[in-house]
């Protein structure tokens, strides 16, 4: 019988939910929430946490932390899933190109993020970049953003801009 497990785990500790369904082999769904405390964007003279994540060209580069140890060594990722809550894009009548990196300083992509998004989930694959970083013995997966054509004002994991949009990983493993 497969066993549907979906698990909840807002490592801030603020949310734990699980479901069992059974049907076949055992399949896993499990989410990560990004932690408030690590998230934030850095200028050219600080960094700042806990008040959203502002990422703008030549101004100021975006952070999100995922804490993934939760994910056993031995699972083989099927999907897993970025879940970025938009609360602002600049200059109001455009879009703007997000490259996002993984550290240590990978490039894994440039995402376009339209005003249309404001108040929104953007959703991006990164399958890849998750394989990759259980792979490397990472158990904490740290995502950069950089902006070009404008900048965009994202949530963090605290909801401190009061979108409810956390930042969350959806991972499917078997």
């Amino acid at each position: 019988m497969m066993a549907w497990i979906v698990a909840s785990l807002f490592l801030s500790g603020c949310f734990v939910e699980s479901t069992f369904v059974f049907d076949g082999e055992d399949v896993f769904i499990v989410e990560f929430a990004s932690v408030d405390s690590e998230d934030g964007f850095a200028d050219s003279s600080s960094i700042i946490l806990h008040s959203g994540i502002l990422v703008e060209e030549d101004l100021s580069t975006g952070f999100l932390s995922f804490h993934i140890h939760a994910i056993p060594r031995h699972a083989i990722i099927s999907s897993a899933f970025l879940f970025i809550g938009v609360h602002t894009v600049f200059p109001a009548a455009d879009s703007v190109f997000v490259d996002m990196f993984v550290e240590p300083g990978s490039f894994a992509g440039t995402f376009e993020i339209f005003v249309t998004d404001e108040n929104n989930y953007i959703l991006l694959d990164v399958t890849d970049v998750l394989i990759d970083a259980r792979n490397g013995g990472f158990d904490i997966l740290e995502i950069i953003l950089e902006a070009r054509h404008g900048g965009v004002f994202l949530e963090d994991g605290g909801d401190n801009l009061n979108t409810g949009l956390i930042p969350f990983i959806e991972v499917t493993y078997l």
